[in-house]
């Protein structure tokens, strides 16, 4: 994986969300919007959908 980029995931159960969005920005910003990535369904086990997205965070003081 590439430096400064995180991976997250999310389960959800099968069918029960349509799509999803991951919000961030820098811990202490708070002039700037935070920035929005989609996230990808990558699995789905017959009951559960896994979604996942690589954001890239420079800081090491972010939420989301």
């Amino acid at each position: 994986m590439e430096k400064d980029v995180l991976c997250v995931r999310l389960m959800a159960q099968q069918d029960d969300i349509k799509e999803v969005k991951v919000h961030f920005r820098n811990l202490y910003e708070h002039e700037r919007p935070m920035e929005t990535v989609p996230m990808e369904r990558i699995l789905n086990d017959g009951l559960h959908d896994i979604y996942e997205a690589r954001i890239q965070v420079k800081e090491k003081r972010f939420k989301y």
